[in-house]
């Protein structure tokens, strides 16, 4: 299993999330990436080897 770490810029963006979208995040979605940070899309170009993780939770893609 891998460790998290996160840009600075995360936290403040956490941080304008509903509590409730914050509880998913924690609860459900960094632990499927904690297990398996190669599922996401792969980005191209500039960003090429970064991937990008979304989801959709009440209506709120993100």
């Amino acid at each position: 299993m891998y460790q998290d770490e996160y840009h600075p810029q995360v936290k403040k963006d956490i941080k304008h999330l509903t509590p409730t979208l914050r509880e998913l995040i924690q609860t459900q979605h960094l632990p499927k990436l904690l297990a398996n940070p190669y599922q996401g899309e792969l980005l191209i170009g500039d960003l090429n080897g970064i991937r990008s993780y979304h989801f959709t939770s009440a209506k709120q893609q993100c």
